[in-house]
Formats: structure tokens, sequence, C-alpha cells
């Protein structure tokens, strides 16, 4: 378990279902991930990420013990390198709870994980992702297509 001055950051639990559920449906949420997904691909998806608990976190604010975040670093579909995704409550958007918990997860990446690089993608006309991306040090490697929507690939180094 890690920690920031406002955040609890731990692995998934079967616990975190209804809330994976949320994320998924919400479509102010979903809005850049493509496609709103249906029950049984949710479902599905949350019993892959419980098979690998040290790639997935939730985020719960101390203050309410309200989970707002899912963080995951894993592969990355075409380049095999790790990838930093992240989904959250609408209600924490701009209070800067991702950047402080964005933050301490690259530092366990670099220190535990032994991960030197890492990347992220967003959809071009995603404002808000683009402004944390560059809050955190990110740099624009590329810009790509990907479900016929411009995306931007981010990389950054932690060494």
């Amino acid at each position: 378990m890690l920690r920031t001055s406002r955040c609890i950051i731990r692995n998934i639990q079967d616990s975190d279902e209804a809330f994976y559920f949320q994320l998924q449906k919400t479509k102010k949420i979903r809005e850049f991930l493509w496609w709103i997904q249906s029950d049984e691909h949710i479902a599905s998806r949350f019993s892959k990420i419980l098979w690998d608990p040290n790639s997935y976190w939730a985020i719960i604010r101390n203050d309410t013990n309200e989970k707002i975040w899912i963080i995951s670093i894993d592969t990355h579909c075409d380049v095999g390198w790790k990838e930093l995704s992240y989904e959250f409550d609408d209600s924490s958007w701009w209070k800067w709870y991702a950047f402080e918990s964005i933050s301490e997860i690259l530092k366990f990446a670099s220190e535990k994980l032994n991960i030197n690089e890492i990347i992220a993608e967003t959809q071009s006309k995603n404002a808000k992702s683009r402004v944390l991306l560059d809050k955190l040090w990110f740099t624009l490697k590329e810009e790509i297509i990907r479900h016929w929507e411009k995306q931007k690939v981010y990389l950054k180094s932690l060494t």
C-alpha cells in the first residue's frame, strides 16, 4: 500500500468491482475511451485485472474513504512498453488527486518494478489528460490514429 498526503493507493481487490463497473459505464468518463462496454466485457476484464493485482491500483481519498481512481501500469498494445493508464471519477477532476497519486505510482514503478521508461496514450482532444501528462513531465513521443481518433503517445524516463 502506498500513501500520499490525501490518498491511499492500494492494489485492486474483489471489493472494487462495483466501482470499476461504475467507471466503465459513466459516459463522461468513457468519452475518450472509445466505447461503452457491455457488462459481460467489463466483468471479464475485471476478472483479468484481479489476476494481476500488482499492476492495478485503487485510489481512495483519506478524508472520505471514497474511491476516486483506478490506475494501471500494463503492457502497451503496440510497442510492448509499459503504459500508464488511469480512469477516475469525474468528481475528482482538477483537484490534483491525479497528479499526486500518479507521481507516487511512478516513483514506485521506478524503485520497485524497475521500470526505466513508461508511456501514456490519450486522445488528442482529451485536453485534461494532456495537461496532466505535461504536469507529470511526460514528453510527446508521437501522434497516431487509433480507433479512428487522433492519439498522442507520451514518454517519460523514470531514471
